[in-house]
């Protein structure tokens, strides 16, 4: 029911914000050079939420399009355009990714996987089983029940996330009498996939740079 009236509260403020957007004036035209996608409008330059051609876009502060990201919890493609009801906050400026590998290329750092959302509701996991033919609810006597509390849904395609250098990383350990530990971690640990077997983790994007690492427990 949260995740319905999530998705309701979304929708209506994009409806409203798509009301307050002028007619995109003659001189308007995308454009591109080698550090990416801008939008020029007249003498400026678009920055912030924009609606362009029927699909919503986010520019940061310098004019470039963000893309393959979350911001403010709302995935945007590789494109650069709003995924409806892609709505992957935790909360603010964080959202939860499934990551497959962790790589370094000229000398920058990445990380690739997949946006992904934590579901307890019923309907919900019902609607993932008819769209994807796998089952995530357990049906017996006493009921139908989503097993430890909830599962991890991907929403999004493939995507690669840049690090930042300074990034804050923290995985998951345990002593020798089972207590969970939190532990202090390089980038280092992500490419040699120390952290596979809990792949999931809580990140923080900043201006599209991952900042922050932090490895979510399951059972």
């Amino acid at each position: 029911m949260k995740n319905k009236l999530l998705k309701a509260v979304i929708a209506i403020m994009f409806t409203g914000l798509s009301t307050l957007v002028l007619p995109v004036g003659v001189n308007a035209e995308w454009k591109q050079n080698s550090t990416g996608w801008w939008y020029e409008d007249g003498n400026s330059y678009a920055t912030g939420w924009k609606s362009i051609g029927g699909n919503w876009y986010y520019f940061y502060s310098n004019g470039y399009m963000a893309s393959n990201t979350a911001i403010d919890g709302y995935y945007l493609n590789s494109s650069g355009a709003w995924v409806p009801n892609a709505y992957v906050g935790t909360s603010k400026g964080k959202t939860l990714f499934y990551i497959n590998r962790g790589y370094e290329k000229n000398n920058k750092k990445y990380i690739e996987g997949y946006f992904d959302r934590f579901v307890t509701d019923l309907d919900e996991a019902r609607d993932y089983e008819r769209r994807t033919g796998d089952q995530v609810i357990v049906h017996d006597d006493t009921g139908d029940y989503i097993p430890d509390d909830g599962f991890d849904m991907p929403i999004s395609n493939t995507t690669v996330l840049e690090v930042a250098d300074n990034v804050n990383i923290s995985e998951i350990d345990f002593n020798s009498k089972g207590q969970v530990l939190i532990v202090n971690k390089d980038f280092n640990s992500i490419i040699v996939g120390k952290y596979k077997d809990r792949p999931i983790f809580e990140i923080t994007i900043k201006d599209g740079m991952v900042t922050e690492l932090h490895q979510e427990y399951r059972p």
